[in-house]
């Protein structure tokens, strides 16, 4: 098949689109693929490269002047690598990273290693033990078998 940008070269590359719904699909050349800043169809793929593909082209444009004060990377190379240099690389870089970090991990904001999620208002599992723990030892055995079945419950979930 030839490439849908140059019609010359076999095409090599093919890129598939979802944004916001409207899918486009297209065959390319490695060399045109290069030219819309897809990277990688030369032999070897870096899986990082994949991962930078995440970031939309209007923070790959984002100035590479701009550096971590603390670890020196620039907004460029973290989307090159798809890593950041430090733990202050997401307050340097916060206004570039956080719709990338939303979508890909539906939220921005760090809830621990707990699978919690902050539409819940309800109490962890955690918090429900202690709930428990302090229902036996005030001898409120009625109260400690409700949250005995929310406990079970949640850990069925």
């Amino acid at each position: 098949m030839k490439c849908q940008k140059c019609n010359a070269a076999e095409a090599t590359a093919y890129i598939k689109q979802n944004i916001n719904g409207k899918v486009t699909e297209m065959h390319l050349c490695s060399d045109c693929a290069a030219s819309l800043g897809y990277q990688g169809f030369h032999n070897v793929v870096n899986p990082f490269e994949i991962f930078s593909s995440v970031f939309s082209p209007e923070r790959k444009s984002v100035s590479s002047a701009k550096r971590c004060s603390k670890c020196n990377i620039s907004f460029a190379e973290i989307v090159k690598t798809g890593r950041v240099g430090c733990p202050d690389c997401y307050t340097e870089f916060g206004q570039e990273l956080d719709p990338t970090i939303k979508k890909i991990h539906g939220n921005a904001k760090h809830l621990n290693n707990t699978h919690t999620t902050l539409q819940s208002d309800e109490p962890t599992i955690e918090q429900l033990q202690n709930e428990l723990q302090k229902a036996v030892e005030e001898q409120n055995y009625e109260q400690a078998a409700v949250l005995r079945d929310k406990i079970k419950e949640r850990q069925a979930e």
